[in-house]
């Protein structure tokens, strides 16, 4: 059994992970190394099971280097994942991860990993995936990218600029922009955190600045009416979007 307690399973409830890049812009085969941290609104937290991640790299045209997370050193920050691809083409890439999991929620409050055929009397099953994305660009160039359907529910930049003071996110779901959605937006300095609460505008549009040096984050959760008889109730979506501003 894995208790909820124990970050490295990834199973507290409003954690979710983000991935870093050195930098923004990338030459032409120079390799990339995203770095990938879990914990809460960018707080890390340990480690998480890498058993339904899946992790890649698409280019604007859709094409996709697929990436295997490997465990780096510890740093000053705690445990992290690096996430290495090599870019075959100039242009805009957007790294992802997809985590697909479920969880159940005891009378106590506790989570665990499984569903209803492992915990028939639990009180809540649900099958929470999560996206987490950041964007590179490799030469110079900025614009708009694509939704990955497959991943949901993401935030997508529009447009993406590699170097900019303001950070122009669009919330997707299912290919549809979502208003009035509630977003957190996380600044690390390196010494401290900021963080405030905004909501998706009627064509699900958010801007804030990103004039300081850092680490920028915007998170969202959204709740889906799925579920699987006999399997988990409903659903719910977390995503990230990381800027690195160096």
């Amino acid at each position: 059994m894995r208790r909820g307690i124990d970050t490295t399973d990834m199973m507290v409830y409003g954690h979710e992970a983000w991935i870093v890049t050195d930098k923004s812009v990338y030459e032409l085969g120079e390799e990339v190394c995203g770095i990938m941290r879990w914990g809460h609104n960018m707080r890390p937290d340990g480690f998480f099971r890498l058993d339904e991640i899946r992790a890649f790299a698409t280019d604007e045209k859709g094409n996709r280097i697929a990436i295997t997370p490997v465990k780096g050193p510890v740093d000053e920050q705690g445990d992290y994942y690096e996430l290495r691809f090599t870019p075959t083409s100039t242009g805009i890439y957007t790294l992802m991860c997809i985590y697909d999991n479920n969880y159940v929620r005891n009378e106590k409050d506790e989570y665990f990993e499984g569903d209803r055929r492992t915990y028939p009397d639990i009180l809540e099953a649900k099958n929470y995936p999560q996206i987490y994305e950041t964007c590179i660009t490799v030469g110079e160039k900025s614009g708009t990218i694509d939704f990955i359907h497959e991943s949901r529910v993401s935030f997508i930049p529009d447009p993406w600029e590699s170097d900019t003071d303001v950070l122009h996110l669009t919330l997707i779901f299912d290919k549809f922009p979502v208003k009035s959605a509630s977003c957190i937006v996380v600044h690390y300095d390196g010494k401290e955190y900021f963080e405030r609460f905004l909501n998706t505008d009627e064509n699900g549009k958010i801007f804030f600045n990103v004039e300081k040096k850092g680490i920028y984050m915007a998170v969202t959760r959204k709740d889906l009416d799925e579920g699987i008889e006999g399997i988990y109730e409903g659903k719910g979506v977390a995503s990230t979007f990381t800027y690195v501003k160096r």
